[in-house]
């Protein structure tokens, strides 16, 4: 029963934590690498928030976190490419008035088999690497345009530092003073 908890603790603070993350970007305020090392942390804190007071084995708990960690990007990811296809569907219907979503979306398709190779997701990821992104830097005027390549590279490194203090904070557990503070008082 215990590692059910966690487990469904795990995929709950990762459900909450890819929306937190997909919610920072929509309003702007997505800070790279910042907001994914956040989140793995709030993600580790969730997996083992079940058995905090419990005396367990820290292996089980890693598998735990990287799940967690695992869902949060893909709910991430999703929003992304929900607001993507929407996006996409605005412009087909603004440019056709009389297309329905369904028209929309088979010329949608059409198109990215054609440019990309694929549909759906794989289409999107191309589409957004191709088209790239920019990274702000705080004291200066210059943006740090990420492309192709890189991108994906980029995209990998993020997720790798998501589950990666995911981990960390599950394993370091022990040592936090929350668990020590819990562990003294009496059950």
């Amino acid at each position: 029963m215990r590692w059910i908890l966690v487990l469904l603790s795990a995929a709950l603070g990762g459900i909450l934590t890819g929306l937190g993350m997909y919610g920072l970007d929509k309003a702007g305020f997505y800070l790279v690498l910042i907001v994914p090392l956040f989140a793995g942390a709030i993600v580790g804190v969730a997996t083992y928030l079940p058995v905090v007071r419990q005396n367990v084995a820290t292996p089980p708990l890693i598998v735990f976190a990287i799940i967690g960690g695992l869902i949060a990007i893909g709910v991430y990811w999703y929003g992304q490419y929900s607001d993507y296809n929407e996006q996409l569907i605005a412009l087909v219907q603004e440019q056709d008035k009389s297309a329905t979503r369904e028209e929309a979306l088979a010329l949608i398709e059409e198109i990215q088999q054609t440019e990309y190779g694929s549909t759906g997701f794989t289409a999107f990821l191309a589409d957004y690497a191709e088209t790239g992104f920019s990274i702000s830097r705080i004291a200066g005027t210059s943006d740090m345009d990420i492309q192709g390549e890189i991108a994906y590279g980029f995209w990998g490194l993020e997720a790798l530092v998501l589950i990666g203090m995911a981990v960390i904070s599950v394993a370091r557990r022990k040592q936090s003073g929350i668990s020590k503070r819990l562990s003294a008082e009496p059950a």
